[in-house]
């Protein structure tokens, strides 16, 4: 039997044929650089030479290459250092290379064994730090910048790039929207600090700056920094409050032949230890009569109803679950000449996720090439171009959460499961139908990338020209299918469809002058000087009908006209920037720079457009003076400090302080007439909402450079702080207008600490982060904002509700305490904590229990954020961990808004969590740790109170990979450069007392898509 495919089939098979449309591209491309090198030159008498690889101190070099020069024939060393190489004669010239080592070169002659000593480079060794428009040497770095390479994160699978940084840099916490495949994720740098605008930082990939990189290749990924005190955030100006996240691509080398790399790693997806229990049939027929006995209310069925349910019991979250699947393709071709280089890659991702009807598809290809037209002009691109396509939650798993298992799936005849009793069973959808007759389909396409031409116009002066365009095409279709009235289930009988298209154009053009000279051997000074125009548009087409001829049917055309509905917005913004940077360091020990920048925006009246945004910063590397000359274990020590001031544009909408109409309809000469009148009020003295930030650091390298510790203390104070101001309605005016009010801190602290050894054949190597902050709201100029948990000496939106006693367990507990009204015993016991006195609260207790003692509550963030990362080597073995932790956060279990599998009996027919078994009840279980239930609430218990909250804190194994290289005296054999292979698991385990399906996501705690554990094989192969 023929079944129809299904859009996420269509799209499967249309996505595979790109990727092998582009592979096919990429192959031809560099086929002929091949066909060229094996034709060329005579065929001559091989022989072997061996040896080994060490350094000035005789310990052995894994992994230095060892190239026949001219070609892309070699080696590579083993953990000993020991290296075999098949060579043409003995006029064969070799090239030696390892990082941080200066390369050699030597001709074999009449040897055959070629023992090499590598000697210390002392510019390589010299980390390169990516920083705002430029790079910085890490011994001249003065501002807080967190590194991190592709090699950290190159066998992590992950849909996201984003994803891939989780636990791997200190002040950086990365949470989930949700595990659905293809998920969003809230990314802080160092904690919250705005009340109505996004507390997310802005990414720049290779110079574009945006807010998005979920369709961004993560093995495109060269290098990520996280910048974020002011010394290196400034140079990005009103954008940058919430820190920046520098993410820099791959880049072909010069002078090297074509390089193919092949990745590809398979994986399966389950559950991870943390699971939701539901209760079964009897169980849940016994509680939700207890319910109603509980409420007072008369059991509204009998034996004969509960008869018609005999022997169903239904898994309906067994039923939406399955194993998911999860494969990625990448194919990479890099290389170079003397005035060239490339770096071309195809990326295939394919996600099916846990829960039925949820999956994601992404494509990716990638160009990004360098050219010297002259000693004196360079040109160059960064391109990426992706396709992407989403099956998003319809509900289903939600639905399947709540479905009670008293519900058949089918009846007896193959069809749909139908309501018997209401009462009982209510009229939720089968969540299984669901899949199939309803859809939320995405679709992503775009570019993101930039041109750039450089120009040395003089010894150390230099300009570049870059235009950056960013284009995002999304599409998404929703369909809800008409329900068989038959079934009774709830939900409309016509079906409906609409279609929703939104694209955003976004482009910046920069003008940059870049100085970097040495006078006199000690004095260093650089100079950046910059100017930048950008424009952001955006357009919305919706249109929608009903009555499609059926559930099979889903285009627009072929619904209902006359229930056609269609709209259509746009609005765009725009920035005009100068900025500048100055640098100076003396005698390699004194470091100084400055940075400014001004920024316009068209978000904010012209009266106020523009701001500016300085910061100053120092350094002194202490190990360069002579006092510690003779510290030979001391590699650096260096005390940074920096201050400044940025800002956070997008706290206010695009019009936010435009006024706009509306239309009104009014007579005139009796007939009805068309007008506008002002929609709503704006304030037009709105200005910046600016953050100053203070920093506070210590870097430390010791024996040898093998050991690492970077420390830092910050203080950020955000002031004038925008958010909306309710009118009153006699005002004639709508809306909420933006104010600048109030004031902000953060404080925290951050470590880095690693090291790395060797032993033999035995290396090994580990590094840890922690994050500590405090978040402070330290005036609000006499505003009342306590029941949004924004109070003067608390954080911000700190949780709100009562203070409780556990369970009311007596009678004499009940009579001799003031209680809340309707309290009974096995009710939550709500505290009496404060009065009113001419209607201002005491602070002291008055007998009473009402809203009047809610108070703020703690937990909102952690105390403390870690991570750490531990390598385990041994000759071509490789175990890697990673292990991610919070500390200190409490989260509500109640859930979202309908309290999803804890809403305690309180509403209509609904699954709940088999906690619930553990209820008071006087004689079934008066031992109870959770409060009676009650159909009608009446101990009002679903209130919010510190009852409901749980201590959220975990340590995760995030991610586990087995590694194995194949020997070189292999792959020299297969005529290949590097083979590896590995297995690895994520989200292994979680060590948490929190109860629930997923503890590190921002979706509901118990009904929310948890995150997949995910095991994988993968493969990669160099040519």
């Amino acid at each position: 039997m023929k079944t129809k495919p299904t859009n996420s089939d269509i799209f499967y098979l249309k996505n595979v044929k790109r990727f092998c449309f582009a592979i096919a591209i990429i192959l031809f491309s560099v086929s002929g650089s091949f066909a060229l090198a094996s034709n060329s030159g005579e065929l001559l008498q091989q022989i072997t030479v061996t040896g080994q690889v060490t350094d000035a101190t005789g310990d052995p070099l894994p992994g230095a290459n060892i190239v026949i020069a001219g070609t892309t024939t070699g080696t590579v060393t083993g953990v000993d250092g020991q290296y075999s190489l098949s060579v043409p004669g003995p006029d064969t010239e070799l090239v030696i290379t390892y990082v941080g080592y200066t390369t050699q070169r030597l001709v074999v002659g009449d040897r055959r064994v070629i023992n090499i000593s590598m000697e210390l480079d002392v510019a390589a060794l010299e980390e390169i730090v990516v920083i705002g428009y430029g790079t910085v040497r890490r011994s001249d770095l003065t501002g807080a910048v967190s590194q991190v390479s592709s090699a950290d994160f190159e066998r992590v699978p992950a849909t996201s790039a984003l994803m891939s940084l989780q636990g791997r840099s200190p002040g950086l916490r990365i949470t989930p929207s949700s595990g659905e495949p293809g998920a969003s994720a809230s990314i802080r740098v160092r904690g919250e600090q705005s009340i109505s605008g996004t507390n997310n930082p802005i990414f720049v990939i290779d110079g574009v700056i945006s807010t998005n990189i979920n369709f961004l290749n993560s093995e495109d990924i060269e290098s990520v920094s996280v910048l974020k005190d002011a010394s290196v955030v400034a140079i990005y100006g009103a954008r940058a409050a919430n820190g920046v996240v520098l993410i820099t691509t791959k880049r072909g080398t010069a002078r090297q032949e074509p390089s193919i790399t092949f990745h590809t790693y398979q994986g399966v997806q389950q559950q991870s230890n943390l699971r939701l229990e539901l209760l079964n049939a009897d169980q849940w027929i016994d509680l939700w009569t207890e319910a109603h006995e509980n409420a007072g209310i008369t059991i509204p069925w009998d034996s004969e109803v509960l008869s018609m349910y005999q022997g169903v019991d239904t898994d309906w979250l067994g039923a939406i679950m399955r194993t998911g699947m999860l494969s990625n393709y990448n194919l990479s071709v890099s290389g170079g000449t003397d005035v060239s280089n490339y770096f071309v890659s195809a990326a295939y991702l394919n996600n099916q996720g846990m829960v039925q009807g949820m999956n994601y598809d992404r494509l990716n290809l990638r160009l990004n090439s360098d050219h010297t037209v002259r000693d004196w002009i360079k040109f160059g691109n960064s391109l990426n171009v992706y396709s992407a396509g989403q099956d998003a939650s319809v509900g289903q798993y939600t639905r399947a959460l709540q479905k009670v298992p008293i519900t058949r799936m089918y009846e007896d005849d193959g069809s749909w499961g139908r309501i018997r009793n209401t009462t009982l069973e209510h009229m939720h959808a089968n969540s299984n139908w669901m899949v199939e007759n309803m859809q939320e389909r995405r679709e992503n396409k775009g570019l993101m990338g930039n041109l750039y031409l450089t120009m040395s116009l003089m010894e150390g002066l230099s300009f570049t020209a870059r235009g950056n365009l960013e284009w995002n095409n999304d599409y998404r279709t929703s369909f809800a299918g008409g329900i068989d009235p038959a079934t009774l289930w709830e939900g409309s009988t016509t079906n409906t469809i609409s279609k929703d298209n939104r694209e955003t154009l976004h482009w910046i053009t920069d003008y940059i002058l870049d100085f970097n000279r040495t006078f006199g051997e000690v004095h260093n000074v650089s100079a950046l000087f910059g100017y930048s125009l950008e424009e952001q548009t955006y357009e919305r087409l919706q249109a929608n009908r009903a009555g499609t001829p059926n559930n099979e049917i889903r285009f627009l055309s072929a619904g209902d006209p006359a229930t056609q509905f269609n709209n259509n917005t746009y609005s765009d913004w725009s920035f005009a920037s100068m900025f500048s940077r100055v640098g100076y360091t003396f005698d390699n020990k004194y470091i100084l720079s400055a940075t400014v920048r001004r920024d316009g925006t068209s978000r904010l009246h012209e009266d106020h457009r523009y701001g500016v945004f300085p910061s100053v910063a120092v350094a002194w590397r202490m190990a360069e003076e002579s006092f510690l000359e003779t510290a030979d274990w001391l590699n650096e020590l260096k005390l940074r400090a920096s201050w400044g001031e940025t800002g956070n544009a997008l706290s206010v909408s695009t019009y936010g302080t435009i006024a706009s109409l509306s239309a009104r309809n009014y007579p005139m000469n009796q007939q009805p007439s068309q007008g506008y009148t002002m929609a709503s009020a704006v304030n037009t003295n709105l200005k910046w909402e600016s953050t100053e930030k203070k920093n506070l650091g210590l870097d430390i390298t010791v024996l040898n450079n093998s050991t690492y510790l970077i420390a830092d203390v910050y203080v950020e104070d955000t002031r004038d702080l925008l958010f909306t101001q309710p009118i009153p309605g006699s005002t004639g005016l709508s809306g909420s207008p933006y104010i600048n009010a109030g004031h902000i801190r953060n404080t925290g602290f951050e470590l880095e600490l690693g090291f790395r050894r060797r032993a033999g054949d035995w290396y090994y190597s580990a590094s840890a982060n922690l994050h500590h902050f405090k978040n402070e709201v330290i005036d609000l100029e006499g505003r009342d904002l306590r029941t949004s948990g924004i109070v003067e000496g608390y954080p911000l939106r700190s949780f709100f509700g009562y203070r409780s006693n556990g369970l009311i367990l007596t009678q004499a507990d009940l009579d001799n305490n003031p209680q809340f009204s309707g309290k009974k015993i096995g009710d939550i016991w709500l505290l009496d904590v404060d009065g009113r006195e001419d209607g201002q609260p005491t602070g002291q207790p008055d007998g009473t229990v009402n809203a009047n003692d809610r108070v703020l509550l703690d937990g909102r963030y952690p105390n403390l954020m870690y991570g750490a990362m531990g390598t385990l080597g041994y000759r071509n073995w490789t175990l890697q961990m990673q292990l991610q932790g919070i500390q200190g956060l409490k989260k509500d279990i109640r859930g979202g808004t309908n309290m999803g599998v804890l809403n305690y009996f309180t509403m209509w027919a609904m699954n709940h969590d088999v906690l619930l078994l553990d209820r008071y009840h006087s004689t079934k279980n008066p031992g109870g740790s959770y409060p009676r239930v009650d159909k009608a609430d009446s101990g009002n218990n679903m209130l919010f109170s510190d009852f409901w909250l749980r201590d959220a804190s975990f340590l995760r194994i995030s991610n586990v990979n087995l590694n194995y290289d194949v020997p070189s005296t292999v792959t020299d054999r297969m005529g290949i450069g590097r083979l590896s292979a590995y297995m690895s698991v994520q989200n292994l385990y979680t060590f948490t007392s929190f109860y629930g399906p997923e503890v590190d996501s921002n979706a509901d705690v118990l009904t929310g898509v948890p995150q997949p554990r995910t095991w994988t094989m993968g493969l990669q192969v160099s040519f």
